[in-house]
Protein backbone atom coordinates (compact mmCIF):
# COMPACT_ATOMS: atom_id res chain seq x y z
CA UNK A 1 0.00 0.00 0.00
CA UNK A 2 2.82 2.29 1.01
CA UNK A 3 4.39 2.09 -2.90
CA UNK A 4 0.44 3.37 -3.76
CA UNK A 5 0.61 6.25 -2.24
CA UNK A 6 4.52 6.99 -2.90
CA UNK A 7 3.11 6.40 -6.79
CA UNK A 8 0.17 8.87 -5.87
CA UNK A 9 2.09 11.38 -4.53
CA UNK A 10 4.70 11.49 -7.25
CA UNK A 11 1.89 11.53 -9.64
CA UNK A 12 -0.07 14.75 -8.39
CA UNK A 13 3.46 16.45 -7.57
CA UNK A 14 3.68 15.99 -11.49
CA UNK A 15 0.43 17.14 -12.44
CA UNK A 16 1.84 20.14 -9.57
CA UNK A 17 4.90 20.95 -11.50
CA UNK A 18 3.20 20.64 -15.15
CA UNK A 19 0.68 23.16 -14.14
CA UNK A 20 2.93 25.75 -13.14
CA UNK A 21 4.92 24.94 -16.69
CA UNK A 22 1.65 25.01 -18.16
CA UNK A 23 1.34 28.61 -16.48
CA UNK A 24 4.39 29.91 -17.57
CA UNK A 25 4.01 29.05 -21.03
CA UNK A 26 0.77 30.70 -21.33
CA UNK A 27 2.48 33.68 -20.05
CA UNK A 28 5.23 33.63 -22.16
CA UNK A 29 2.68 32.87 -25.32
CA UNK A 30 1.21 35.72 -24.23
CA UNK A 31 4.50 37.88 -24.18
CA UNK A 32 5.12 36.40 -27.68
CA UNK A 33 1.61 37.30 -29.09
CA UNK A 34 2.37 41.19 -27.68
CA UNK A 35 5.49 41.11 -29.99
CA UNK A 36 4.08 39.77 -33.23
CA UNK A 37 1.45 42.12 -32.62
CA UNK A 38 3.74 45.09 -32.23
CA UNK A 39 5.87 43.78 -35.31
CA UNK A 40 2.71 43.78 -37.54
CA UNK A 41 1.54 47.64 -36.56
CA UNK A 42 5.69 48.55 -37.05
CA UNK A 43 5.28 46.96 -40.41
CA UNK A 44 2.18 48.61 -40.90
CA UNK A 45 3.53 51.94 -40.57
CA UNK A 46 6.70 51.47 -42.44
CA UNK A 47 4.32 50.82 -45.42
CA UNK A 48 3.06 54.54 -45.06
CA UNK A 49 4.58 57.60 -46.07
CA UNK A 50 7.75 59.25 -44.34
CA UNK A 51 6.57 61.87 -41.51
CA UNK A 52 8.58 62.97 -38.27
CA UNK A 53 6.72 60.32 -35.91
CA UNK A 54 9.53 58.01 -36.08
CA UNK A 55 10.89 59.02 -32.74
CA UNK A 56 7.77 58.79 -30.64
CA UNK A 57 7.29 55.40 -32.65
CA UNK A 58 11.23 54.56 -31.54
CA UNK A 59 10.55 55.35 -28.34
CA UNK A 60 7.16 53.30 -27.98
CA UNK A 61 8.86 49.92 -29.26
CA UNK A 62 11.90 50.16 -27.32
CA UNK A 63 9.35 50.64 -24.10
CA UNK A 64 7.61 47.11 -25.39
CA UNK A 65 10.85 45.90 -25.95
CA UNK A 66 12.09 47.06 -22.60
CA UNK A 67 8.71 45.81 -20.96
CA UNK A 68 9.03 42.39 -22.61
CA UNK A 69 12.70 41.72 -21.75
CA UNK A 70 11.89 42.67 -17.61
CA UNK A 71 8.99 40.13 -18.10
CA UNK A 72 10.58 37.57 -19.48
CA UNK A 73 14.01 38.11 -17.27
CA UNK A 74 11.38 37.61 -14.56
CA UNK A 75 9.81 34.64 -15.48
CA UNK A 76 13.38 32.99 -16.21
CA UNK A 77 14.20 34.53 -13.39
CA UNK A 78 11.24 33.42 -11.17
CA UNK A 79 9.90 29.39 -12.26
CA UNK A 80 12.81 27.68 -11.35
CA UNK A 81 12.43 28.67 -7.88
CA UNK A 82 8.95 28.32 -8.32
CA UNK A 83 8.97 25.40 -9.12
CA UNK A 84 11.65 24.26 -6.38
CA UNK A 85 9.64 25.77 -3.64
CA UNK A 86 6.59 23.69 -4.85
CA UNK A 87 8.62 20.50 -4.86
CA UNK A 88 9.97 20.89 -1.52
CA UNK A 89 6.36 21.66 -0.35
CA UNK A 90 4.88 18.66 -1.87
CA UNK A 91 7.82 16.74 0.08
CA UNK A 92 7.42 17.87 2.88
CA UNK A 93 3.91 16.94 3.24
Amino acid sequence: MAAGNDLAAEVTRLRERQDLLIASMDRLAGALENVRDQQREMLAWMQQPPSNALPDALRTLAAVVTEMHGALVTLGRDLPSMVADEVLLKCRS
